[in-house]
């Protein structure tokens, strides 16, 4: 896995669907994380999905930056 790879999915939980990784980000609300500033999406490098945070542009233009 390149340093990049690693960086965008070594870590993270890798669900093998949009809806089970929108479960996991469900959860994640419920335990205290800010919804705005999570996002599901798939992985280029692992081909499943994935749970982060959104990119700073995407909250720059939501006004979600505080």
């Amino acid at each position: 896995m390149t340093e990049i790879a690693a960086r965008m999915c070594g870590n993270k939980h890798r669900h093998p669907s949009r809806r089970q990784a929108r479960a996991h980000l469900r959860s994640l609300v419920g335990a205290g994380q800010r919804r705005e500033l999570l996002n599901v999406y798939k992985c280029w490098f692992c081909d499943a999905w994935h749970v982060g945070h959104r990119p700073a542009a995407a909250l720059q233009r939501s006004g979600k930056t505080s």
